[in-house]
């Protein structure tokens, strides 16, 4: 189990599904299941699926790609969750872009996107940043992986923005509070 994996107990509130062995349609079949049939009180909070590629048959298929969007769409709206693909970059174009139709499409939908990348002056660290986003960014942050296997966060990492001055780190207080009010009110839209 992950949990395990990850050096912790086993978690009430983590699920997770291996669906390797089947095709596209009948991971996409099952993932609609649990989010719908077995979710009536729409009580999952966040889905990662880690290898979007794998719901599809074919990821430079225009139409087929239009209709994972929907699916992702759909989910995300009747199950009341954020869900987070993982897609992969297009590293052998050099332009890392999200692959194929799919990766355009899914850019297009997103409220964010981010990238991690290995750090290009030191390899054990991986660099995340916001590529795109809707509403508010964040400051790139550094983690490692640490002698247990797991990720640690690099808190004073800052890194160079093409040659220029290095990014500071925003600090919530530098927000307007129409930001902080935005943020506030999409967490508890429920009301709780």
């Amino acid at each position: 189990r992950v949990c395990r994996m990850a050096g912790v107990d086993d978690h009430e509130n983590l699920e997770v599904f291996d669906l390797r062995q089947y095709d596209p349609d009948e991971r996409i079949e099952m993932i609609n299941e649990r989010l719908t049939v077995h979710n009536p009180e729409k009580n999952i909070g966040v889905v990662i699926g880690d290898g979007c590629l794998d719901l599809l048959h074919d990821f430079n298929d225009p139409k087929e790609s239009s209709q994972l969007a929907t699916h992702l769409m759909k989910w995300t709206a009747g199950a009341q969750c954020h869900l987070v693909p993982v897609l992969h970059q297009n590293k052998s174009k050099g332009d890392n872009t999200a692959r194929g139709h799919l990766g355009a499409e899914l850019t297009n939908k997103a409220e964010t996107c981010i990238t991690v990348e290995i750090h290009s002056a030191d390899k054990s660290i991986s660099v995340v940043e916001p590529r795109e986003w809707r509403g508010i960014d964040f400051s790139p942050f550094g983690f490692t992986i640490n002698e247990h296997g797991l990720p640690e966060l690099l808190p004073d990492f800052v890194i160079e923005a093409n040659g220029k001055k290095d990014r500071k780190k925003t600090e919530p207080g530098e927000f307007e509070d129409h930001s902080h009010h935005f943020v506030l009110a999409a967490i508890f839209i429920d009301g709780n």
